[in-house]
């Protein structure tokens, strides 16, 4: 888990030792060790016995002081690479240098040139392994086996490995927070603990062999988890790495859904690295990526990075078409001129998806920048932010990608390269094979300059005034965008200059529509509350 430095090994006359060729462990002693280094002239093999608080020459090269140093033991002036301490008797070590293997039957005072049948190649490694051969790799010799009489009833004690997590989804489920998770069983443990955000979630020791396999388990609740297994094997602890997984709740599958973003009520979206909000600019809620967004260098990713929000709504898929209906703004950076989506030099794009597993998605539409429309086009090449002028519709449908029947999430994705950015992306007015709402039996007209309605947005408690206008009784209808009524009341404003209090509190946050309605005079203003 933890690394500490050790102390320096250096020649008598002070100078380093140059880069490290190899290291090497002992199989009997667990604070010896070997390192080896390459430079001609300078000491090929030291070794600590403490953990790096000492070091020893065992290779038989003196002070540099005097010129380039000779081994008084035999060892040769060549790179270094392998080292092996035979198991059975610790007085024996190979070494795999840039002629061959050198051993030694002392323990290292004395070395010499082993001579067999084998080529005078660079040796890279040296193992035991078991019925007493020990394999050693060449650099463009191949691969030898050296079998060894006193080795044959040495059986190698397996090292134990930590296990692995490569992946962890979520499982979609209305009642429980389910993770699959896929587990690098790299030993044989006697048991498995899989923690999720330090707290243990699932237990494993029955048939545990060396394999890949899932593992299935329970947490209590939504939310940001780190997962880390532990391997235990004759009371040690073998950590794995961790693995970072979000967990959204799964609802009550719809055949349809709509939302303007600000009628929304909590769970129904997860957001990575976008967020539902107001912008600069616009009216009510909407849909955003970071404004602007980042670069993959600056993120500190590789290959780019994508950034998404899912609906957690399953749709039950109908013959409805258009599919899904939105509103939107993209500033992307644009491919080079003649790419298309797939294409090496198609730069940053957004994509619309739909998977039944939530594991593996597909798209509904090609990749798109800002080149899928002119003005979108100019105010990128402009580096302008967006605006309302901006907004563009678009409609997609799941048919071919899935079947009438089929149950499916849907996501909003959006990935960008490692370099240029720009503002980025905003969706509003969602429609899911669904009709945007019509309001029926009321024009919409500006609001008459000598009535106020405020504060806007609301937490649910506003006021009407009347200034000098619309003398008599005023009908007023808020309604929610469905057409719903949450409220009605006939406002007394005989004297033309009136004040009236509007208490909508118990109503959802959202969007509403207040409606002023006096004979032919029709009148309507859009209020949010939050």
């Amino acid at each position: 888990d933890s690394y500490n430095p050790v102390n320096n090994f250096t020649n008598e006359n002070g100078l380093g030792m140059g880069t490290i060729s190899g290291i090497y462990t002992h199989p009997i002693e667990d604070s010896t060790a070997y390192v080896l280094f390459s430079y001609y002239g300078y000491p090929k093999i030291v070794k600590t016995e403490d953990l790096g608080n000492t070091w020893e020459d065992i290779s038989g090269f003196a002070s540099l002081d005097d010129g380039l140093s000779v081994s008084s033991t035999g060892f040769p002036n060549v790179g270094v690479y392998s080292l092996l301490v035979m198991p059975h008797n610790n007085d024996i070590i190979w070494v795999g240098t840039d002629i061959g293997l050198i051993e030694s039957t002392d323990g290292g005072k004395n070395w010499y040139l082993v001579e067999s049948n084998m080529p005078y190649t660079a040796i890279y490694d040296l193992k035991v392994k078991d019925e007493g051969q020990v394999v050693i790799t060449t650099h463009g010799a191949g691969l030898w086996t050296a079998t060894l009489e006193d080795l044959t009833s040495f059986i190698p004690k397996p090292a134990t490995l930590p296990p692995v997590i490569v992946d962890a989804y979520q499982v979609s489920s209305q009642d429980e927070y389910i993770i699959n998770s896929t587990i690098n069983f790299k030993s044989a443990y006697d048991s498995l603990i899989i923690n999720a955000n330090g707290t243990a979630h699932s237990v494993v020791k029955d048939s545990i062999k060396i394999e890949t396999k899932e593992v299935i388990f329970n947490v209590n609740d939504k939310g940001d988890y780190t997962l880390k297994a532990f391997g235990y094997k004759d009371g040690v602890s073998y950590p794995s790495n961790e693995f970072e997984i979000t967990l959204n709740p799964t609802l009550a599958p719809r055949t349809e859904f709509s939302t303007t973003f600000s009628d929304l009520v909590g769970d129904e979206f997860s957001l990575d690295r976008f967020r539902i909000g107001i912008q600069g600019g616009f009216s009510g809620r909407q849909l955003h990526t970071e404004h602007p967004y980042e670069s993959g260098v600056a993120g500190g990713y590789d290959n780019g990075y994508s950034v998404h929000t899912t609906l957690n709504i399953p749709i039950i898929i109908t013959d409805y078409t258009p599919s899904i209906k939105f509103n939107e703004i993209v500033l992307v950076e644009t491919g080079e001129p003649g790419t298309s989506f797939g294409d090496y030099g198609f730069w940053d794009y957004v994509i619309v998806e739909a998977s039944k597993d939530g594991v593996y998605w597909r798209r509904l539409i090609d990749g798109y920048d800002s080149d899928a429309d002119p003005a979108w086009r100019n105010a990128y090449n402009s580096g302008a932010f967006g605006s309302p002028d901006l907004i563009r519709d678009r409609q997609i449908n799941f048919a071919p990608h899935f079947n009438v029947g089929d149950t499916v999430k849907v996501r909003f994705r959006m990935f960008s390269d490692d370099l240029t950015v720009s503002w980025g992306w905003m969706v509003d007015d969602l429609y899911i094979q669904k009709d945007p709402p019509v309001v029926q039996g009321i024009e919409f007209t500006e609001l008459d300059k000598n009535i106020s309605i405020y504060p806007n947005p609301t937490k649910g408690e506003f006021r009407i005034d009347f200034n000098d206008t619309w003398q008599g009784d005023v009908n007023c209808k808020i309604t929610d965008i469905f057409g719903r009524s949450v409220y009605t009341n006939v406002l007394d404003n005989k004297s033309s200059n009136s004040s009236h209090q509007v208490d909508i509190r118990d109503s959802n946050d959202g969007v509403y529509l207040v409606q002023l309605v006096q004979g032919d005079k029709k009148t309507m203003k859009k209020i949010i509350k939050e």
